[in-house]
């Protein structure tokens, strides 16, 4: 806390940047230099130029359009930051503003406008050349001036022989010719002469707001035509230390070879160079006549008398210039605290951030050469020399392979007993993160206790140095046997469950990838699948048994019911049913017995049984139980047959169905039988009574009980009662006869014992009908005989 209200205090008691000198209203002449001052006490800021109303010239001491020469930032640069203008121009006018931006405690503050007027004032727009004319031919020199103010003159070798357009040397052959409102006074002189040659040049005085200008030197030279002459000879030179110079020597018609001569000594053959020393070179267009000698790195050794000489060649005399000396001024060291090294912006960078390396120095002649080196590798820069100073600018953009790099400016000069150098200090900046993390799933399916694999792959800058692995947020450890990781360098990691359980449905695993800066991370969802091997054998049994009921047991029953039906259909005879029901009443009506009172029989009696009728009788042959036999119309008897054909065989097999028994003849009150009424008669001879081996097959078939159409006697009831008993079991016996189904087929006795087997248990299922029936006819009978005892 003490600490912080220390920085407070400091921060509150810090002095506010502040202008100590600000820019002020500057007129200046076009062509001229001016200066623009602004002063800063306590900086912390940036500070920019502006022109007019938001065009930034300049930041700190780097200007901004590097193009532009003439403009730069002078001062200490600390809290000086003067903006100087050369060579000014139209263009530089207007409003100029000095801002610095707001750092720390210190807001920005922006200097009062100064307003920059440039005078419209005369100047050179053609200024006279070294020129080389024939005799006797016409030479122009051209001298053009705009915004003339002052008075024009021309001179010869320092004379003065022009005024205006007024010729003061008094030679007709020169003249003043050009456009007077252009500006031009151009110097003519027809027919001239090699004793026209010199060095000429023009100048203007100065006047109102313009200053006095002086154009170049110019030399003539006027040779004979025809043969090999000097256009362009050299002339004295002044140098710097550690620059670089040129003395030209141009020929026309050249015949001989061209030779430069130091200090009466030849250096060079035509274009080669006879000195062991590399500074020294002709350059120029050879075939144009050009030999000019340069020397690079001037040093106090070269400093001379140099003449440029052609040998005679044919009808070609020698020629040789004039000597021309040159001067080797001392090299003038730059400022002792040159070079300096800067970056712009300085603070809070960031990867992608564009910086500008700059390398300043000021003073010396000639100006020095600045380099910037990388690590101490030579590095590309862009050194430009002003009139004042020398910059070496470098753009660069951060990255992550610069992080730590240092950068460092050697500045070299004729004056340097060795190169000088600054340094900044290692690139620090902080880095943008780009770790890209990817999982191959989103959801981890798993099937319970079996093993799953997530595969976790990331790219980055700087490099992926490793890979964490979560689970539910706790950090995965190599001991955790539920989990093993693989990792295969800093490209992937491989994360795979041994055995899954339950307790793992719907868990997160998360994967991180990190690098030295940086972290990240994505995370997928597990799902664990149960084991459903019982299900999934429930439903292929499902499946299999659909398949068997689809494929085999429809089939089967289809084609089983079509064969019964079919068989049926053969054998099956005309529905009787109503038939069976009638005998069963007909028999409850008319089966009676004759007493002693010779009462009449119950039903119909009394009717007479007409021709052809059969009535059936009771009456044995000695035993009750054989087939009935029946009372045919005028006495006659006969055994009941069945409707089909053939059936007369089987009255025989009427003995297995009743075998025999004590022969008892029914007890007759009256000596007479009893018998059946004609209308059962005509039942039984219509089919509607079974045959007796039917009936015998039925019966054993179905396990009936024997029965026995004799009453018993053994009870000792009274002949009325066992009269009425073996009425009732008769009547019994005739309701089971008539229930059977006639159209039973004999063949079915041949079968063999497994054929029978089935036969029999389809036949069950009858019976039991059948039975069902007979109880239902029982009951109706009970009902019946219950109302009758009431009456």
């Amino acid at each position: 806390m003490a600490l912080y209200e220390t920085i407070l205090t400091k921060n509150f008691d810090a002095q506010q940047q502040a202008f100590s000198l600000e820019p002020s209203d500057t007129t200046a002449t076009e062509g001229s230099a001016l200066t623009l001052f602004c002063t800063v006490s306590d900086r912390a800021g940036i500070v920019t130029w502006i022109k007019g109303a938001s065009t930034p010239i300049s930041v700190n001491d780097r200007i901004i359009d590097t193009s532009n020469t003439r403009f730069s930032i002078t001062g200490d640069l600390t809290s000086e930051f003067n903006l100087r203008i050369t060579n000014a121009n139209l263009t530089d006018a207007g409003a100029y503003t000095c801002q610095v931006s707001a750092a720390g405690s210190s807001s920005e503050i922006v200097s009062q406008p100064a307003t920059v007027t440039i005078l419209n004032v005369q100047k050179f727009t053609n200024e006279p050349a070294d020129t080389t004319g024939a005799g006797d031919s016409t030479v122009t020199l051209m001298c053009q001036v705009s915004n003339k103010e002052g008075f024009l003159s021309w001179r010869r070798d320092g004379t003065v022989i022009s005024n205006e357009t007024r010729i003061t040397n008094s030679n007709p052959r020169f003249s003043i010719v050009g456009d007077r409102a252009a500006g031009e006074y151009n110097l003519q002189i027809i027919a001239a002469q090699e004793s026209d040659e010199g060095i000429y040049e023009c100048f203007v005085t100065a006047h109102g707001s313009s200053r006095y200008i002086e154009s170049r030197s110019a030399f003539l030279s006027v040779i004979s035509s025809g043969s090999q002459r000097l256009t362009i000879v050299p002339s004295d030179t002044i140098a710097t230390e550690g620059t670089t110079t040129q003395m030209r020597c141009k020929v026309a018609d050249k015949a001989g070879v061209l030779s430069w001569l130091q200090n009466g000594q030849a250096i060079s053959f035509d274009n080669a160079v006879s000195l062991a020393d590399e500074r020294y070179s002709i350059v120029g267009n050879n075939t144009e006549g050009e030999f000019y000698l340069q020397i690079s790195d001037l040093g106090e050794d070269d400093q001379g008398t140099y003449h440029c000489i052609v040998n005679a060649e044919g009808n070609n005399d020698a020629i040789s210039s004039s000597g021309a000396n040159l001067i080797i001024r001392p090299a003038e060291s730059p400022d002792a605290i040159y070079p300096q090294c800067f970056m712009t912006p300085s603070g809070d960078l960031q990867e992608g951030d564009n910086v500008t390396l700059s390398c300043l120095s000021r003073g010396g002649a000639p100006q020095p050469e600045l380099f910037w080196l990388k690590d101490g590798q030579d590095f590309t820069s862009n050194m430009v020399q002003f009139s004042s100073y020398t910059r070496n600018d470098v753009n660069i953009v951060l990255n992550n392979d610069l992080i730590g790099t240092v950068f460092e400016c050697q500045a070299t000069h004729p004056a340097y007993s060795s190169t000088k150098v600054c340094t900044l200090d290692p690139l620090i900046f902080e880095l943008v993160p780009t770790i890209n993390v990817e999982l191959d799933t989103e959801i981890l399916k798993i099937l319970e206790k079996e093993a799953g694999s997530v595969i976790c792959s990331a790219t980055g800058d700087p490099t992926i140095l490793g890979y964490a692995w979560y689970y539910n947020g706790v950090e995965i450890i190599d001991s955790d046997q539920r989990f093993v990781i693989e990792t295969s360098g800093s490209s992937q990691s491989t994360l795979t469950i041994t055995s899954a359980s339950l307790s793992m449905d719907e868990s997160v695993i998360s994967c991180e990838a990190r690098n030295r800066i940086d972290a990240a991370s994505v995370y997928t969802v597990v799902r664990i699948e149960e084991d459903n091997l019982f299900t999934y054998i429930l439903a292929v049994l499902a499946l299999v048994g659909f398949f068997v009921l689809c494929v085999i047991i429809i089939p089967c029953i289809f084609y089983y019911c079509w064969k019964k039906q079919n068989k049926l259909n053969k054998i099956r005879p005309h529905d009787d049913s109503e038939s069976v029901s009638s005998v069963s009443k007909l028999v409850q009506q008319n089966y009676f017995t004759e007493e002693e009172t010779r009462a009449m029989p119950n039903g119909s009696a009394k009717k007479k049984p007409k021709k052809g009728s059969t009535v059936i009788s009771h009456e044995s042959e000695g035993k009750m139980g054989v087939p009935p036999t029946v009372v045919l119309r005028g006495g006659k008897r006969g055994s009941i047959r069945s409707s089909k054909p053939g059936s007369a065989r089987r009255v025989s097999a009427f003995q297995d169905l009743y075998p025999p028994e004590p022969a008892m003849s029914p007890v007759m009150m009256n000596g007479k039988k009893a018998s059946y009424d004609v209308t059962t008669g005509k039942l039984m001879r219509n089919g509607s009574i079974l045959s007796s081996k039917s009936l015998a097959y039925a019966n054993n078939s179905y396990g009936s009980r024997r029965t026995s159409f004799a009453p018993s006697m053994a009870n000792g009831a009274p002949p009325g009662k066992q009269i009425d008993e073996r009425k009732a079991r008769e009547l019994e016996n005739m309701r089971s006869l008539a229930n059977i189904n006639a159209g039973f087929d004999i063949n079915k006795e041949r079968r063999t014992k497994k054929h029978r087997s089935k036969d029999e248990k389809k036949h069950k299922h009858k019976h039991r009908e059948h039975k069902h029936d007979k109880k239902s006819r029982d009951h109706k009978d009970k009902k019946s005989k219950h109302r009758k005892d009431k009456h």
